[in-house]
Formats: structure tokens, C-alpha cells, sequence
């Protein structure tokens, strides 16, 4: 005898597959998303590194602020004027220096301004070989600040990631598979991230953690105001159904243990003798 469990998970069943039938073509990228800032949205334009153990005066505010790495040799610095103007050509254009970065040194950017000055108790204030501040960038997300800083003291971030696809996956630290009111399926995985594009995935956001439950529960929310996924209530089951409590949100266990997860390693310094030797 079918329990009303049983009848109810066939009926979803066939529901779903009747609301996906007369669905147009579905994108993963056609889902909204709410604004998140407690992590670097979409793919990052750089990897991330964290800044550790400086003790240089005005520069060690960077301590333990995560940077995104330029990987540059030569960066571009805009001419300053007396006035504090930037100087311009006479086409309008900015006129550059070119700013070398030296082998045992690194070009990081960072959201944070150190408030360098020329001048600190009435002296000229010169920074130590390896420090220097080179320009800033105004961005969408608001002004970022470029700095060249030792190796020594920069670590390159293990970053995870928060992703959306319409696949399983095989290696995940969390995650989950959704009921979309479309008729379709989709996959919510935080996965160790490589920085490596896939045109299976939708990578919503980036942080040098595993723990992204703030992020999946205000986009679960989200969803739920936005009518993208059926309340969990409404889906959920009384008893064991094919090892389903719940037809709307099935949560899935992780192939890859937290312990395994280290945020950072050893220093840029230490990662080039490691490759020189």
C-alpha cells in the first residue's frame, strides 16, 4: 500500500516534469541573486593573498587584509603635480611613469588606504626599499588602492567557492540540489576553488573560507521572495522517501572534510626558493 508520502513524491515528480516540458530554454545564468558583500561576487579578476608580519610604518595597516595579486613586472603610475593634480598631456591624456617591480617583491591591490605622507614630524618621510605605494583605481565596487610589498609578506589564499549548476559534482566541501518552480534542477556547492572556469558552473562568489551558510540562506530567501523555488514546507515529507525528507531541497554530503581545508601556506618568498631549489 502507497503511503500519501509516496503519492505525494510521484506527484511532485510528474508535476516538475510537466512544469519543465512547457518551460522556454532555461540558463543557469537567467536566476537573480541578491547583492552579497561578505564575499568577492562572481570570479575574481586576480588570485587573493593575505598580508602578514609588517612592521613598516604606515604599510602594516595591509596586516591581515586579504589582496589580490597583479602579477605584474612594470606597473603604470599617474605623474603627480605640486597641487596634488594628476598631470596631463595635451591631449587630456595622463602622463606615466613606469614603476619596475623588483623579483623579491610582489604588486598587491587592496580596498584599504594606508594614508602614506611625505612628511611625518616635520621630516621627509622615505619608505623602506620594497615598500612603495604606486596609484589608485576607481572601480564599481569603490576605490582600490596599488601597492608594491616584500614577497616575505605575502601568502597566496586557498579560496572556495560558492556555485550554481545544473550537474553533480564530484568533489565538495557542502551542498545542495533545489527544486526550481521552472520544472528544473539545480546544484548549490561550495567547492575548493581553482580559478579554473567551467561552462557548466556559475561561480556566485569567492572567500578564503568554507563556510558560505549566510550567503546559501539569503539566497535561499531570495529565491523564496522572488518565487524561484517552492517553500520548503510545502515540500517537505513526513516520512523517508527514497532517503527524501524533502522534495523541494535535498541537502547532499560532502565528499571533501573541512580539516583538509588550509586558508594559506607558506609565504611568495618561501614558495620562490621552494620552485628555485
Amino acid at each position: 500500500m502507497q503511503t500519501n508520502d509516496v503519492i505525494f513524491a510521484k506527484e511532485f515528480r510528474d508535476m516538475m516534469n510537466g512544469r519543465r516540458s512547457m518551460a522556454h530554454s532555461f540558463k543557469i545564468t537567467d536566476l537573480p541573486l541578491p547583492r552579497l558583500d561578505t564575499m568577492i561576487n562572481g570570479i575574481p579578476k586576480g588570485r587573493m593573498a593575505l598580508v602578514k608580519g609588517v612592521t613598516e610604518m604606515f604599510f602594516d595597516r595591509l596586516n591581515e587584509q586579504e589582496v589580490q595579486l597583479v602579477g605584474r613586472t612594470t606597473l603604470k603610475k599617474r605623474q603627480v603635480l605640486s597641487d596634488g593634480s594628476f598631470r596631463k598631456d595635451s591631449s587630456g591624456n595622463y602622463v606615466y611613469d613606469q614603476i619596475p617591480v623588483s623579483h623579491d617583491c610582489v604588486a598587491v591591490v587592496s580596498k584599504i588606504s594606508i594614508g602614506l605622507r611625505r612628511f611625518v614630524d616635520g621630516r621627509e618621510h622615505k619608505p623602506s626599499e620594497g615598500f612603495k605605494y604606486v596609484d589608485y583605481v576607481d572601480t564599481s565596487f569603490g576605490r582600490k588602492y596599488i601597492y608594491i610589498l616584500p614577497r616575505k609578506h605575502v601568502y597566496r589564499l586557498n579560496m572556495c567557492a560558492l556555485i550554481l549548476t545544473p550537474n553533480k559534482r564530484r568533489v565538495y566541501f557542502k551542498g545542495c540540489k533545489l527544486a526550481l518552480q521552472n520544472g528544473n534542477y539545480v546544484y548549490l556547492y561550495v567547492i575548493p576553488y581553482t580559478y579554473r572556469e567551467n561552462l557548466d558552473v556559475r561561480v556566485l562568489g569567492v572567500k578564503s573560507s568554507y563556510n558560505f551558510d549566510k550567503e546559501v540562506t539569503t539566497i535561499l530567501n531570495y529565491w523564496l521572495e522572488q518565487g524561484v523555488i517552492f517553500h520548503p514546507s510545502l515540500t517537505a515529507l513526513e516520512s523517508q522517501v527514497n532517503g527524501q525528507t524533502n522534495l523541494g531541497i535535498i541537502d547532499l554530503e560532502g565528499t571533501v572534510i573541512y580539516d583538509e581545508y588550509r586558508r594559506y601556506g607558506v609565504s611568495m618568498a618561501e614558495e620562490r626558493e621552494e620552485f628555485i631549489g
